[in-house]
């Protein structure tokens, strides 16, 4: 599969307080397929920021999510891997735009459906729609979104007129720096993985907002000269309809 790809960055700023930035690529698909090649704008956002000290910035559009530390670098220039690390890409057996017949469609629905029926934990960098705030305080950095889809949804659910603010996710993260060198970071995540299609599969009198995909994780970053090093490591459940609770644990 040949998958060129072109990406475009906008940025503006406007004193000291204002600045927006967009993000849009021209290539085969966001996950790469074999269809024909297309333009989408990932990102834009403007960003607000009231002190120059960084305690606070406000955020509104359509970016990538505040939980981790691989997103911050998931860039080309900065992420020098083909594919994205095994909790934003190896996908589970829960499925977003339909509910499990049984436990035992559940169990072996990843041997007769595509690929692309399934969810990972995380998908990708999660470009979802939503607002943000952010800052440091002295040692501690925070972050916290909500948005319009949860961790978990493919990227044709980021966009705000696709699935909407009806049943929104919230995220976060709070970091803690004790020197130069390292960062340690705790992230959160509550919201609905469901599709709106997925209504009509749910049990009677249920709706997708009555199951939820959570998630906690923690991340270590270290950097000493030429030497960085990161890790991960997620846990997360997801509420599925005759099934009940499925856990993933995902480094």
């Amino acid at each position: 599969l040949f998958n060129p790809r072109l990406t475009l960055f906008l940025d503006t700023q406007a004193g000291s307080q204002f600045y927006f930035f967009a993000q849009s690529r021209l290539d085969r698909g966001f996950d790469p397929s074999d269809h024909g090649v297309q333009i989408r704008l990932d990102e834009y956002a403007l960003r607000f920021t009231p002190w120059e000290d960084g305690r606070f910035t406000g955020q509104l559009g359509k970016f990538a999510t505040v939980v981790g530390n691989w997103v911050p670098r998931h860039l080309s220039w900065q992420n020098p891997f083909i594919n994205a690390p095994l909790v934003y890409e190896n996908v589970t057996s829960v499925r977003d735009k339909s509910a499990p017949l049984s436990v035992f469609d559940f169990l072996y629905g990843p041997r007769y459906y595509g690929k692309y029926a399934f969810v990972p934990i995380i998908w990708g960098p999660s470009y979802a729609s939503g607002v943000s705030v952010s800052g440091r305080l002295g040692r501690v950095d925070y972050a916290f979104e909500a948005k319009n889809a949860s961790l978990s949804s493919r990227p044709e659910s980021w966009n705000l007129t696709e699935s909407g603010l009806d049943n929104p996710t919230f995220s976060g993260r709070i970091g803690f720096r004790p020197n130069a060198a390292w960062n340690f970071g705790l992230s959160a995540s509550n919201g609905t993985y469901f599709r709106r299609e997925a209504a009509s599969t749910l049990p009677p009198g249920r709706d997708i907002g009555d199951y939820r995909q959570l998630v906690l994780g923690q991340d270590i970053a270290f950097a000493w000269r030429h030497l960085q090093l990161w890790a991960e490591l997620y846990e997360a459940r997801f509420e599925v309809p005759k099934v009940g609770d499925a856990d993933s644990f995902a480094c």
